[in-house]
């Protein structure tokens, strides 16, 4: 009864999956008839599985190009589906075969897999088990192959194989299905293609039947980018063709007038509004149309056709994708309202001579091939408007010529007039002339060359060869002899033949003889001895210029340097060729003590103007020079010019500065000296009863004013220390020690300031830095006077930089900041005792940091500008600590 029961419940089971596989292919046959094709594949994977038993899956299709190919599939790593498509390539062919399936029941024992690679992917995969089904046609051509998966090892029943075999049967009749579709839509997108071909090229010979022989170009232009519009299906259309240089729009349509006037012309205006030429003297030309009629296009590039049209299918795309150098995708950005844009040469054999401008705001709607039949239409245009082109120039031609004949008339009519007029003015001018026929003979003598022919008169020299009456005239003869045997026109020198004057002889020469205009140069020739003269001896001077020692250099009465010494050069860097025709106060930076107008007067006045002036050089390096300057002497009439002799008085002032800050210094010791002790008794005893008195009780509520008092007296104590550390005479013990480590000693305090603060504070010490002789606590006192001023001397988010490098046999120690500067009135007394800008500065603090460097055998140099100021401490390098 038990074996019974268990047979009818195998049965029931057995037609509930008859049922439920019937139903997936019922499902699957409404979709085909629907032709609801996108999941059908996936469909007839999910059917295979169910029915199988199995976890996963995998459909796939196989083509001749890339073999079988993965169009569905389920639960499958990426390292599987990676597998499957290197093993089922074009090779599947040769090992797959009609009605015979691959069961392998357990892939750990199957022979195929034991060796190799394979297995452990399946195994990664979760794939104990496989059954794979290929699929042909009845021809025996292989379709595809449909595979499943298990995740223990597995034997399928023969219901299974059996449904199988029919959804595999059913899926080769699906593939089939959709194959013959596919070839029915190709055909009929063909047809439609063909379709669209035969309508275009009957609209393009309508087009070109109406532009033979207009009458009004721009009406057959008109009438053709209508037919262009019905050939594209575009929404706005337009042809540029060249006016004079430029490009502008000659017929549009579908355009607004707005639009029209923006983009009329293409020409590169310069700021006063002018065109600006390209290298070959042509209009430069802006925008996309500017690179299509300029021919300036590549075809490997996107967006251009073999034929030179640009043209694309979504402007918003190319406008997201392009580079900033892509040249080719630039344009002037009024077209990106629209997506398709296609730009189409108008040529007249290879000269490009406009352009069809084809603008849509729909995308798509360009291709190739209709990109192809546009280049077509765009050279049979152009031919079409040259031939209009060369008509009217015809007909202009010929109007011309009527009128020429009318005017040729008038002008024999006038001959003789002008005649009379011609020589009349040959009569006037203060130039000699005369005519000589191809005999040598004269035909023609006005006024101002007879009077160097006194001893002939003009009845007398007409119609006699010029060589019978003055038979030895060189150089004269053979200039005239090679203006006519080579026919060029000659120019010479020479004196006159009855006088030492020199004249200036030009002969030109024509069929009909010789003419021979000549003048009086004397005077000139004089001016030229002079002005050679002047000349030698500017040389010698130069050479005397270019001796001197000191920093020489000659410019004009407005700056312009005219000659640039050798001494120049060396001192302030600039090679001559690099200097003259300079304005000197740019080139230095000059700083004047007057104005510059002020010191040229006095110069010009009295010839000469000592005083001091600071110049830059070109390594950006301030020089103070005593300056002397020197009227120039000229000849009449030519500009004033100015010999400048700068002789380099920077370390001779830094001395002067130095040796008055010490005097000042030794002031400040003999005072400190004086009163300092006179002052702290009383203050001490004050500070004593202070404190006393805050201890009674009857003086609680004066509390804060003794307070307020005994911090007054403290810091006045302060200024009275900081002023006896400044007037410290005794040498300082100084040992040998590093920058470096003095510096990273400080850097924590000078990074918890900054950052008080909300500045920045860096370094930048050089590794290798040599040791120096120094006093460690009085180089910590230097560094954070220098530091903490640079802080306070920058704004909101201020940055100080401090730096430690080698130089020229010198150990520097550099402090820079970014804040405004320092004035030039507090920068001449900077180091001055008592000089402060910051509200309740002692100004102590940097006279101590000079008196600190003094004791170190140092140097404080300074720039400063309205970015920032950087002090540099020069520090003799210890030769023993290197």
């Amino acid at each position: 009864m038990a074996n019974q029961q268990a047979t009818t419940l195998e049965n029931n089971e057995l037609i509930s999956n008859e049922l439920d596989f019937m139903r997936n292919l019922h499902t699957i046959s409404l979709s085909v008839i629907g032709q609801e094709t996108g999941n059908i594949f996936n469909e007839l994977l999910a059917t295979a599985i169910d029915t199988a038993e199995a976890a996963k899956g995998i459909f796939q299709l196989f083509d001749d190009q890339s073999g079988l190919r993965i169009v569905a599939h389920k639960d499958l790593t990426a390292e599987f589906i990676s597998l499957s498509d290197s093993i089922y390539e074009k090779q599947a062919t040769l090992y797959l075969r009609p009605g015979e399936d691959m069961i392998i029941e357990n892939v750990e024992q199957s022979a195929a897999f034991l060796k190799s690679p394979i297995l452990a992917v399946l195994l990664s995969a979760g794939i104990r088990a496989v059954y794979c089904k290929p699929l042909f046609s009845r021809d025996g051509k292989l379709l595809g192959m449909l595979s499943t998966y298990y995740s223990a090892p597995h034997h399928p029943s023969g219901q299974t194989v059996r449904l199988l075999n029919q959804l595999s049967a059913y899926a080769v009749a699906v593939i089939h299905y959709l194959h013959t579709a596919e070839a029915a839509q190709q055909q009929q997108q063909q047809t439609r293609a063909l379709v669209g071909e035969l309508l275009k090229e009957i609209e393009g010979r309508k087009l070109l039947s109406e532009l033979i022989g207009p009458q009004d170009l721009k009406q057959a232009l008109a009438g053709a980018i209508t037919s262009i519009r019905n050939i594209t299906n575009c929404q706005s259309i337009a042809m540029r063709l060249e006016d004079q240089g430029d490009y502008p729009y000659f017929v549009w349509e579908g355009f607004s007038d707005e639009f029209i006037v923006q983009e009329q012309s293409l020409c590169t205006k310069d700021e006063t509004g002018n065109a600006v030429l390209d290298e070959t003297g042509q209009y430069l030309l802006e925008c996309m149309c500017g690179n299509v009629i300029r021919g300036r296009v590549n075809p490997e590039l996107p967006y251009f056709s073999p034929g030179g049209s640009f043209w694309c299918n979504s402007t918003s795309a190319v406008v997201v994708t392009a580079g900033p150098k892509q040249w080719h995708c630039q344009t002037r950005g009024r077209c990106r309202q629209f997506e398709s844009v296609a730009l189409v040469p108008l040529k007249l054999n290879e000269t490009i001579i406009g352009l069809i401008q084809l603008n849509d705001k729909r995308q798509n709607l360009f291709s190739k091939e209709l990109i192809s039949y546009l280049e077509i239409l765009g050279e049979r245009i152009g031919a079409a408007v040259s031939q209009w082109w060369v008509r009217k120039k015809l007909e202009t031609s010929l109007a011309e010529l009527r009128k020429e004949n009318l005017a040729r008339r008038e002008a024999q009519q006038k001959a003789s007039q002008a005649y009379q007029q011609i020589n009349q003015i040959l009569e006037r001018i203060t130039d000699g002339f005369f005519a000589l026929d191809n005999d040598w003979r004269y035909i023609y003598i006005n006024a101002v060359a007879q009077k160097y022919w006194s001893f002939f008169t003009t009845a007398e020299m007409l119609g006699q060869k010029i060589w019978d009456l003055f038979p030895d005239a060189q150089p004269y003869y053979h200039q005239y002899l090679k203006a006519k045997q080579e026919n060029i026109a000659v120019h010479f020198e020479a004196k006159a033949i009855s006088s030492d004057r020199w004249l200036e002889v030009h002969a030109y020469p024509s069929p009909d003889g010789l003419s021979i205009y000549f003048r009086d140069i004397t005077d000139q020739k004089n001016i030229k001895q002079q002005e050679q003269e002047y000349r030698t001896l500017l040389e010698e001077q130069i050479q005397l210029l270019n001796l001197d020692p000191d920093y020489t250099f000659i410019h004009d009465e407005d700056g312009k340097i005219v000659f640039w010494g050798k001494g120049a050069q060396r001192g302030y860097g600039w090679l001559e060729q690099e200097a003259v025709q300079k304005d000197f106060k740019n080139l230095l930076k000059t700083r004047f003590p007057l104005p510059f107008n002020e010191i040229t007067a006095e110069v010009i006045a009295k010839g000469k103007w000592v005083g001091e002036l600071v110049h830059t050089t070109k390594d950006n390096k301030q020089v103070t020079v005593r300056s002397c300057w020197l009227l120039r002497k000229q000849g009449h009439g030519r500009l004033k010019e100015i010999i400048e002799i700068d002789k380099d008085i920077t370390e001779e002032k830094k001395m002067r500065e130095e040796l008055g800050r010490l005097e000042t210094m030794k002031l400040v010791s003999q005072i400190a000296a004086g009163i300092s002790h006179e002052i702290r008794n009383p203050m001490t005893t004050v500070r004593g009863y202070l404190q006393l008195l805050a201890k009674k009780n009857q003086y609680t509520e004066e509390h804060p004013v003794f307070k307020l008092m005994i911090e007054e007296l403290d810091r006045a104590n302060q200024i009275i220390t900081e002023f006896l550390s400044l007037a410290r005479n005794k040498p300082s013990a100084l040992t040998e020690g590093s920058l470096n480590d003095i510096i990273l000693s400080l850097t924590p305090l000078l990074e918890a300031d900054a950052a008080s603060q909300s500045k920045g504070f860096q370094t930048s010490l050089l590794p290798s830095i040599p040791k120096i002789l120094v006093n460690t606590n009085e180089m910590r006192q230097l560094i954070l006077n220098f530091v903490r001023n640079g802080l306070e001397a920058t704004g909101p988010n201020g940055n100080v930089r401090i730096s430690t490098y080698l130089e020229d046999h010198w150990v520097i120690l550099s402090v820079e900041d970014n804040g405004c500067g320092i004035p030039d009135e507090i920068l001449q007394n900077l180091g001055t005792p008592f000089l402060s800008t910051k509200p309740g500065g002692t100004g102590l603090g940097l006279p101590t940091c000079y008196n600190i460097a003094r004791r170190h055998n140092a140097l404080i140099d300074i720039t400063t500008g309205p970015s920032g100021t950087t002090f540099y401490i020069k520090f003799p390098a210890n030769p023993k600590g290197r």
